[in-house]
């Protein structure tokens, strides 16, 4: 891959992923109240799910019986390791925010590989911009968009 279009593709993540955090930025200085966090738009499960399933005492995501989560195995991993690096519900969001971005630029990278002549869609697109940090599904995503990726070249 040529050095400018790597260039294009850190662009146009870091402007994507900075207007989405700046859009939940709102809600991570108000502690995620309600209605606030519903009235402007910056709802997000990451905080949510830091006290309310368990994750702040670093709880395994499925061994509550009651409480449980419901996205998939890997999404639990890093929903639960990533309680080791946070102490509060903000920090948490953080640490998550950073590890979503970082997979933003992944995806993009390899969309960038599969489909050169459409990879600069995704980031340009306000419903990435509007809900990038909502919850985890990036991770279930990029392993699907890997898993195509590795089809279509034949390596699955």
């Amino acid at each position: 891959m040529k050095l400018g279009a790597v260039r294009a593709l850190l662009v146009l993540s870091l402007l994507a992923t900075l207007l989405s955090f700046a859009k939940f930025s709102h809600c991570e200085n108000r502690s995620w109240s309600t209605p606030d966090q519903y009235i402007h738009a910056c709802y997000s499960d990451i905080p949510a799910l830091y006290s309310e399933r368990g994750l702040g005492r670093h709880h395994w995501v499925y061994s509550l019986s009651e409480k449980s989560v419901e996205y998939p195995v890997i999404t639990g991993v890093v929903m639960w390791a990533t309680t080791y690096i946070s102490h509060s519900f903000k920090s948490y969001f953080n640490a998550n925010a950073i590890l979503i971005a970082l997979l933003f630029f992944a995806l993009l990278l390899l969309l960038r590989r599969s489909h050169p002549q459409y990879w600069y869609l995704l980031p340009l697109s306000p419903a990435v911009i509007g809900s990038l940090y909502i919850n985890w599904d990036l991770w279930a995503i990029i392993s699907m968009v890997g898993a195509i990726y590795l089809f279509d070249r034949g390596r699955l």
